[in-house]
């Protein structure tokens, strides 16, 4: 799950020139993780569904240009999706099953399945995870599975710096508790805890690209745009030549003055 950025940092740099593309594959592969995320923290499938299409709805062209990174829309998706379950976050789920580890197959039938190496580790993995308080299973899941920076988890939590670098290490000592002190938690846990399976139906994006990708590049620019200097240069050089030239405007304006009409005796 843990993901290096460097490929998605070139694929935003293409959004930002408008290609419609680059824009479904970040988004695309950006479905998984958040589905997984709202699991983790919510335990209802269905309101994690909803909750995905409606973060990708949300998105707007103007939000998108105002971005700076893809870390940046990453970050926006994922603080969107947590403020949406505000109500119902933090949810205990230590008793719930990730249905990629389930043995009951035909119970999840309507699931991308998800390939799973060692089952033995995942199930061991996924129960020390789901063993882990609200506050810590976030933190935990946003830095050392996500890969999310301190900054960005401080964003997406509305929670101080500080904060945050406790609630990490609080979990990583319960992991290290639950899986043994042997075990390097943080390898561990990125080999081996497996990401909730998509539903089938939420496979496919709901979002009208060529809406969205619509003048995304033409986010303002500021006063100094090249129509607006050309406009001021334009005033500029009149205004010169006028206090230059003040005989000039005055002829030009008497050009311009309509004839006086003759009066009838």
């Amino acid at each position: 799950m843990y993901k290096q950025r460097p490929e998605k940092d070139k694929l935003f740099r293409l959004v930002l020139k408008g290609e419609q593309a680059a824009l479904m594959d970040i988004l695309e592969g950006e479905r998984h993780e958040l589905f997984d995320y709202l699991m983790r923290m919510t335990g209802q499938v269905t309101r994690s569904i909803e909750s995905v299409d409606e973060v990708f709805s949300s998105l707007t062209r103007e939000t998108i240009a105002t971005l700076g990174s893809y870390g940046e829309l990453k970050v926006c998706i994922f603080a969107t999706a947590r403020r949406f379950n505000a109500d119902i976050w933090n949810a205990d789920i230590s008793i719930l099953v990730n249905a990629a580890l389930s043995n009951d197959k035909a119970r999840h039938a309507d699931v991308i399945e998800v390939k799973v190496n060692n089952p033995k580790s995942a199930l061991k993995a996924d129960a020390a995870f789901r063993s882990l308080g609200g506050q810590q299973r976030e933190a935990v899941l946003l830095s050392v599975i996500t890969g999310f920076e301190l900054a960005e988890i401080s964003e997406i939590t509305d929670q101080p710096i500080r904060e945050v670098e406790q609630l990490i290490s609080q979990g990583l000592v319960l992991l290290k508790q639950e899986l043994g002190a042997n075990t390097d938690v943080v390898e561990f846990m990125r080999e081996h805890l497996v990401m909730h399976p998509r539903p089938v139906r939420s496979s496919q994006m709901t979002l009208n690209l060529s809406q969205l990708m619509q003048g995304i590049r033409t986010k303002p620019v500021g006063i100094w745009s090249p129509m607006r200097l050309t406009l001021i240069g334009v005033v500029l050089a009149l205004l010169v030549a006028w206090l230059v030239y003040p005989a000039a405007f005055t002829r030009m304006a008497d050009a311009w003055r309509p004839a006086p009409v003759a009066s009838e005796k």
